[in-house]
Parts: C-alpha cells; sequence; structure tokens
C-alpha cells in the first residue's frame, strides 16, 4: 500500500510519501481514523494499525482467518474507538484501546460490500447488492434492515441539517 502527498515543490503533483509492506502480502482495503491518528490496511486475513510516522502499531485477525479482508472502516463520534473490517462472509468489530474483537456478525456472502460509519449517531451501515443494514456500532444489533436493496455498494451518510445538527441518513446507489 502506498500513500501518497501533495508535493512540496509543486501543487499539480503528488509523491509516494510511504510504501506499507507486510510479509509480501496484498493489500486489500484501508480507512484512516477519524482524526487522522491511525491508518488502517487490510493484507489478506489481517487488519494493520499504522501511525502516522508509517510505523506498525498493531496487527488483527480476522476470525477463521481464510478469507481476505475486502473493506475496513474506522467508527466516527461515539463509535470513534472501533475499527469495522468485513470480508464476504463476516462483519467483525475491533476495540482500538483492548485491541480485542468487540462483536461478530455472520454475512451472507455479496458481491458488493461498504461499510460506513456514522458521525452522528452511534450507527454503522453495512451495505450489501441485496440488503442494506443498519447496525448498533457497540452490539452489532440490526436497527433497520432494507431488504431486496439491489445496491452497486457506493453508499454515504448526509447530514439532514433541515432536521437536526446532529440527524444523518444514509443515501446509497441502486
Amino acid at each position: 500500500a502506498k500513500l501518497w502527498g501533495k508535493s512540496s515543490t509543486s501543487s499539480s503533483s503528488w509523491t509516494c510519501v510511504s510504501s506499507l509492506q507486510l510479509r509480501g502480502l496484498e493489500a486489500s482495503g484501508g480507512d484512516w481514523s477519524e482524526d487522522g491518528s491511525v491508518l488502517g490496511v487490510a493484507f489478506e486475513h489481517l487488519v494493520t494499525l499504522w501511525d502516522t510516522s508509517s510505523r506498525l502499531r498493531s496487527s488483527l485477525s480476522v476470525q477463521g482467518g481464510n478469507e481476505n479482508v475486502s473493506k475496513i472502516c474506522f467508527g466516527k463520534g461515539a463509535s470513534a474507538r472501533l475499527v469495522f473490517a468485513a470480508s464476504s462472509s463476516m462483519l467483525t468489530a475491533w476495540d482500538l484501546v483492548s485491541l480485542a474483537p468487540s462483536w461478530s456478525m455472520v454475512l451472507e456472502p455479496s458481491i458488493n460490500i461498504n461499510v460506513l460509519a456514522c458521525s452522528s449517531s452511534p450507527l454503522v451501515a453495512l451495505v450489501q447488492k441485496e440488503q442494506v443494514l443498519l447496525l448498533n456500532s457497540e452490539t452489532g444489533s440490526v436497527e433497520h434492515r432494507q431488504k431486496d436493496a439491489n445496491c452497486t455498494g457506493g453508499a454515504v451518510w448526509v447530514q439532514d441539517s433541515q432536521v437536526s445538527s446532529n440527524s444523518s441518513s444514509l443515501h446509497f446507489l441502486t
């Protein structure tokens, strides 16, 4: 995995500032923590945590360890101490303080998958081709299920400024 930054000599060019590797494994996903202090990168079945100086701080192994992690998402707001990792059949949440799994959920395999944490509520969205789930980020319990979603995997949380500054809606592409 490579990290890129704006060149200090030219405003229109980018330069590789760091290259992250782990045992020759292929990188398959990544995300930054809400405060930008931690980078999570998936290397096959492992989730690695790196500091801002590109030093490996920890690695977390997905239960079973035989499927590649395809999506990593750090929690936001009230769930900022969590990191979520999805493979084709498992969603796992880890506590970043204890580095222990908080909860796991078995998934129906899907060709599209996305995981998005909400900044204004303790929800995380699991967006799959067939369904969209809104999960309680602390427990993994399903708060809402949209079946037959026919989703592309593209989704975003949007702040509802007309309703309340602390309210968000999930929008997804079909």
